[in-house]
């Protein structure tokens, strides 16, 4: 971060509320850059594939409701200012949660402090995040309340690149997933299920305030503080962040379903159009595991990360049902909170199953 946009912490200190949005633009568009340019062409083919893609979803009867056009290809830049407020479900309550836990002189600090906290870790968050995704589908976390399915063109053409992939069947499956991804969410009560489960997460994270007061002590200017800001640190870990194992299982278990179910939609699919389908899922995965500042904007808000390797396990979990007590089980899985899978239960399917009492099944 320049020392210009640090500076502005202390001009912007003044908050109308718990997160400093206009602060934390700033240090997105520090982070993000200059737009970058994509071919007419290119995007086009993107806008078709998304079509083939819908009609190939729609054969498989694991979607009800499938839409491609709102498929939207965009850049780099155009990403983070699309999603620069996409993650408020999240991060309100997250600083609502800082501020409420300040008692005593710490209250009075985090009137100014903690909303510039939140702002300048959201917008680092996103910044460093539209340099890693692919698209909507890629955050880990869902961005809540976006119309469109947004697809990064720039990252997808370099991944194709990088790991040595056929880029038709890579830009056909990104088109897939994105929109497998998007009619999930559109599917009613998905996205509130979504917020249900993680704001309930938020709520048991604890923070130790005093560890703020004792950074901004030891700290001997504004650059230094700065330095305990930024980073892959960010507010969990110099907050000390701590929460209720078993409510982060839960927030895992629903992301990983969510993930798992669209491998499932797009293996279905489209398998025998994607000869690589096996290598780009490799290659995506191995991505999504390397150490990155897109995963770690997110992981940083509460000082941890999600475990992604759960959505293999989901996957299967998904598959199980279908294959077993058909395509209308699927349905129970976002039928409330409850039923959401942990952590745990995505490798026991008939427990899953026996736990939810689903009707009309028999366990024999």
């Amino acid at each position: 971060m320049s020392d210009s946009i640090f500076d502005k912490l202390f001009e912007l200190f003044q908050s109308s509320g718990p997160v400093n949005w206009q602060l934390g633009n700033e240090v997105m568009k520090s982070i993000v850059g200059e737009p970058d340019l994509i071919e007419p062409r290119v995007a086009e083919e993107y806008l078709d594939l998304a079509g083939a893609a819908e009609l190939k979803m729609q054969g498989t009867g694991l979607l009800t409701t499938v839409t491609s056009d709102l498929l939207q290809p965009v850049d780099r830049r155009t990403w983070a200012e699309l999603n620069e407020r996409s993650f408020e479900w999240f991060i309100l309550p997250l600083a609502q949660r800082m501020s409420a836990m300040a008692e005593g002189p710490m209250a009075a600090m985090m009137g100014p402090l903690g909303p510039a906290l939140a702002g300048m870790q959201s917008g680092t968050m996103v910044g460093f995040m539209s340099h890693r995704v692919l698209g909507q589908f890629d955050t880990g976390l869902p961005a809540l309340g976006q119309k469109n399915a947004v697809l990064v063109i720039p990252a997808i053409e370099a991944f194709a690149e990088e790991y040595e992939l056929d880029a038709r069947e890579v830009r056909f499956w990104a088109s897939l997933r994105a929109v497998a991804y998007r009619s999930l969410l559109a599917k009613p009560g998905v996205e509130d299920l979504v917020r249900t489960i993680v704001v309930e997460f938020l709520e048991s994270v604890e923070f130790d305030m005093s560890r703020l007061t004792d950074a901004a002590a030891g700290a001997g200017g504004a650059m230094d503080l700065e330095g305990l800001l930024s980073g892959d640190a960010g507010i969990g870990q110099l907050l000390g962040a701590t929460y209720d194992t078993a409510k982060l299982k839960k927030v895992q278990g629903l992301l990983a379903t969510i993930e798992g179910f669209v491998d499932v939609v797009i293996n279905d699919a489209a398998s025998d159009m994607l000869p690589s389908l096996a290598r780009i899922v490799d290659a995506h995965t191995l991505r999504r595991s390397e150490p990155g500042q897109a995963d770690d904007g997110i992981g940083a808000m509460i000082g941890l990360r999600f475990d992604r390797g759960l959505a293999a396990d989901a996957g299967r979990l998904v598959r199980e049902l279908v294959d077993n007590w058909g395509v209308e089980s699927l349905d129970q899985l976002w039928s409330s909170a409850a039923s959401v899978p942990t952590a745990d239960e995505l490798t026991d399917p008939v427990g899953w199953v026996a736990r939810n009492y689903l009707p009309d099944i028999d366990l024999e």
